[in-house]
């Protein structure tokens, strides 16, 4: 819980509440109304995300004064919350900022995702017309585990399992153990572990 003072100056130029960053979910109140929460963006059932959320305050709920903002943190009971620096002011002054973090934490990724889908169903198909060439699939499941992990960037709209999204946390993993095996193939040097040790760690944890 937080204070924040408005002096009634400014006119019609509306307010808002920008975090650039966070853990989980969070849920915004402005003097005990709710003006926006992060469900649309962030789920809390997914790790290692990161991005900014930014509230329009409406200007009737603003008062002359001190003015009583509350945000409230759900956690998954694994993952770990936590909250940024906040940000209460003119949308025109924190705006601009929300802008350019949600490019580069929101929309980039996105991009890469979208790349590793296009390159993995590239190498499937070379696989596919050259099947002795076992390495354009292992790079190919590689690039689909990525994707699988970046997945709940797009799916996080309220209705889709929590378990789900559970599930693809571990496709970094599985990522992960796949590519020593490619690497050693690739120079020509024998695999720093059997594939089928690689490959028991992740199923365990799974």
């Amino acid at each position: 819980r937080l204070t924040f003072h408005h002096d009634g100056a400014g006119g019609a130029e509306p307010w808002s509440v920008y975090i650039p960053t966070f853990g989980t979910r969070i849920a915004i109140h402005v003097n005990g109304v709710f003006v926006g929460d992060s469900r649309r963006v962030r789920s809390g059932a997914v790790i290692n995300q990161a991005g900014p959320l930014i509230a329009t305050v409406p200007l009737p709920l603003l008062r002359p004064g001190e003015n009583r903002l509350d945000i409230r943190l759900e956690s998954w009971n694994r993952t770990a919350g936590y909250l940024d620096r906040i940000y209460v002011g003119p949308d025109a002054a924190v705006r601009p900022a929300f802008v350019v973090r949600e490019l580069v934490l929101g929309t980039l990724p996105r991009l890469l995702v979208a790349w590793q889908a296009a390159l993995a169903l590239s190498l499937l198909i070379v696989w596919l017309g050259r099947r002795s060439e076992w390495t354009h699939l292992t790079m190919s499941v590689i690039l689909g585990l990525g994707v699988l992990h970046g997945l709940p960037q797009f799916l996080v709209a309220p209705g889709w399992s929590d378990w789900l999204l559970r599930v693809t946390n571990m496709a970094g993993l599985w990522q992960v153990t796949l590519l020593p095996g490619l690497m050693a193939h690739l120079v020509g040097r024998r695999r720093p572990f059997p594939a089928g040790l690689g490959l028991a760690v992740p199923a365990a944890v799974t």
